[in-house]
């Protein structure tokens, strides 16, 4: 909103926004992990079977 004082329900959406955000940018940041040490693997096994 335009005014420096946000009501509760305007406090509650930011925050939330910001909570929501926060746990996208980290299940993010697991899933490049997960699939990083997928390709480490995946790398891994293509080198036993040659």
């Amino acid at each position: 909103s335009i005014s420096c004082v946000a009501t509760m329900d305007e406090k509650w959406e930011i925050t939330a926004f910001a909570m929501i955000n926060d746990r996208i940018s980290k299940e993010r940041l697991l899933k490049e992990r997960r699939s990083d040490e997928g390709i480490g693997k995946e790398l891994d096994a293509a080198k036993t079977t040659t």
